[in-house]
């Protein structure tokens, strides 16, 4: 008869402590809400025209000012969107209303004499792009906006966004 050597090792099951139970029971509580609250209140870019990509979104009050600099969401029918609906665009305010903008013939576009970037002249395709002309100062309840890619589409080239088709103020994350 073979005599075993070694006894087998006994296994207890170990029962969650009290403080694991409540600790558990806490990031329920709290993470749950968050998770359910985050999705709507987060907008991730897709396209190279911003430099961060990832944007807590807060919903914007018709009262609320928007100043030089601010992060906006609202919504524009792209010229290449085959369905032409509505695309969310998120983009920095450039210059806002009292701002003297300034777009040159030759594209240079400045705020109170801050270079903002160029309009192009054609896209990558060596199509036509319309350019907005203007030269002044901005009218109270508009926006000029822009993107931080030479290649985004945005106010240098269909102009100004009133202030009441902004939907949310955006927050850069990363």
């Amino acid at each position: 008869m073979h005599k075993r050597l070694f006894s087998k090792p006994m296994v207890r099951k170990r029962t969650p402590s009290r403080h694991t139970i409540v600790g558990a029971v806490l990031l329920g509580l709290i993470g749950l809400p968050v998770v359910l609250w985050l999705p709507p209140h987060l907008c991730v870019t897709t396209t190279d025209s911003l430099r961060s990509r990832v944007f807590l979104l807060r919903d914007c009050k018709p009262s609320e000012e928007i100043a030089r600099g601010d992060y906006v969401r609202f919504e524009r029918v792209h010229p290449w969107t085959e369905d032409r609906s509505p695309v969310s665009l998120l983009k920095q305010v450039g210059c806002g209303p009292g701002d003297s903008l300034r777009i040159y013939a030759f594209g240079d576009v400045t705020c109170n004499g801050d270079f903002l970037g160029w309009a192009l002249a054609e896209d990558s395709e060596g199509n036509h792009l319309p350019r907005f002309a203007y030269n002044g100062v901005i009218p109270e309840g508009k926006l000029f906006v822009v993107g931080h890619h030479p290649r985004s589409w945005d106010s240098r080239y269909f102009g100004f966004v009133d202030v009441e088709e902004v939907h949310n103020r955006a927050y850069p994350l990363f």
